[in-house]
């Protein structure tokens, strides 16, 4: 797993593949709406609606996480950014890539993938947590390209699966421990959404 320090650690984080497969990231390109006005930041939980990228909330499937943008420019330069920032629009009819004229997501998207997150800066954590599901919170925040999602461990609803991610346990990188604030801890997407079923 990364380690990251939990100043520094916002949105989720890709960790690791669960199960005995090869870890390769699972990431996958998915195009975006021309002129989407919702800024996304890399850790973002996303959707798919009418087949392009979006934003996720706390009531939707989520197909996966944000990495990366690419899109070209106003001068006909191909760009990778880190994060989709509200209204980019890829430029008049030129290919992007894979067949498709607007912004492009990676997207990781595998649904055995975990991810890291941190929560609030006054939430304690507990190893009573392991196998509940929460929501996040501050989905949609961007800071210098990173996302600010954090966990909320107010809003659970037990082991139904029924909020945004399943804690499976605790980071344990520096400074993260279980009954201190801030923690962090290590999730899989509770009800992940795959292409064929959005």
């Amino acid at each position: 797993m990364p380690e990251l320090g939990l100043d520094v650690l916002r949105g989720l984080t890709p960790a690791r593949k669960v199960g005995s497969g090869y870890n390769n990231g699972g990431g996958n390109w998915y195009p975006i709406t021309n002129g989407y006005n919702t800024n996304i930041g890399e850790g973002d939980p996303v959707k798919i609606s009418a087949g392009n990228i979006n934003i996720a909330d706390n009531l939707n499937k989520v197909i996966g996480t944000f990495a990366q943008v690419a899109y070209i420019d106003a001068e006909d330069k191909l760009q990778f950014k880190r994060n989709f920032v509200a209204g980019t629009s890829s430029k008049g009819t030129k290919v992007v890539f894979g067949g498709f004229t607007q912004p492009m997501a990676l997207v990781y998207d595998d649904p055995e993938q975990t991810f890291i997150v941190r929560t609030a800066t006054s939430s304690l954590a507990s190893a009573g947590m392991v196998g509940r599901s929460f929501k996040l919170s501050a989905i949609g925040s961007v800071v210098n390209g990173r996302s600010q999602a954090i966990l909320d461990v107010s809003a659970s609803v037990g082991t139904s699966g029924g909020h945004m991610v399943t804690v499976v346990g605790l980071y344990t990188g520096r400074n993260s421990r279980w009954g201190t604030a801030p923690t962090a801890v290590e999730v899989k997407l509770s009800n992940p959404g795959y292409v064929n079923e959005l």
